[in-house]
């Protein structure tokens, strides 16, 4: 896992608040390297805080399901990582509904080639373990970050 500063070079976190993440996470993700990024706000709490690190796989669109946590690039530029609540079609295009869980309204929608990534872990205010975040579709991933925990302790 990889995570870089404004210089592009690799150092401890990157945040939402970082002025090159939407590049930098395009080039990682789309190499399929997993990015490491530390929660700015509150808008996923209780779920996600300020402060804690996520660990966000590289997805096809195709496969963005209802309940995912994604990375997504809004029209404006930025970026941010909300909780997938519908799937719809507009002018006959796909378009991921998204809201942040402590949020009481939708973002505007999103065609699903904007969704970058899918949380699959997290780490509370980046301290402890590594905890996988649960997709019902996603048992690979729990699989996978169990494993490497069980071989980094071994190792």
């Amino acid at each position: 896992m990889r995570t870089y500063d404004e210089t592009k070079s690799y150092r401890k976190e990157l945040s939402l608040e970082s002025s090159d993440l939407l590049d930098l996470a395009r080039c990682e993700l789309m190499q399929s390297r997993s990015i490491q990024l530390k929660i700015s706000g509150s808008a996923m709490r209780p779920m996600l805080d300020d402060g804690d690190i996520v660990v966000i796989d590289p997805i096809d669109p195709a496969t963005v399901r209802v309940q995912d946590i994604v990375l997504v690039a809004t029209a404006s530029g930025t970026a941010l990582i909300h909780r997938v609540v519908a799937i719809q079609e507009i002018e006959g295009a796909l378009h991921a509904l998204t809201r942040g869980d402590g949020s009481c309204h939708h973002d505007t929608p999103v065609p699903l080639n904007k969704v970058l990534g899918r949380v699959v872990a997290m780490q509370r205010k980046g301290k402890g373990k590594m905890i996988p975040v649960y997709h019902p579709h996603g048992w690979l991933s729990r699989v996978r970050y169990w494993l490497q925990g069980i071989f980094r302790n071994l190792f």
